[in-house]
């Protein structure tokens, strides 16, 4: 920041949509969120241009599926069903059909964490 003189003034939010719409209004120039929520927000705005979600990563949360403790054989169920979906070529239209189109990152990493058959 130094070296490019920025001076960073930060805004808080409520929530997503109230940081999302100052972005879009023009009295914010960037906000941090989870990932997943900011490329649906772009969807939602149509692809217009205005919001873009960078590839640099500035976070790493975890994002899971609550599910009742002691129930193995549903969560592994469900880790089943999401590995093959990971695995398959399918994954591309269902995460584009709420995200985007996929990134190589994103599909390594699907299939990195993909439970082997």
């Amino acid at each position: 920041m130094k070296e490019l003189k920025l001076i960073p003034r930060v805004a808080t939010v409520n929530d997503f949509d109230s940081g999302i719409q100052r972005v879009l209004d023009g009295r914010s120039n960037a906000f941090f969120g989870n990932r997943a929520i900011l490329l649906d927000a772009v969807k939602r705005n149509g692809g217009s241009g205005h919001l873009q979600v960078l590839d640099r990563l500035f976070t790493n949360d975890t994002v899971a599926f609550a599910i009742p403790r002691g129930d193995e054989d549903f969560r592994l169920l469900v880790d089943g069903a999401l590995s093959r979906l990971f695995l398959s070529d399918e994954i591309g239209n269902v995460y584009g059909k709420w995200f985007g189109e996929i990134s190589a990152g994103t599909l390594f990493l699907f299939r990195l964490v993909a439970l082997p058959d």
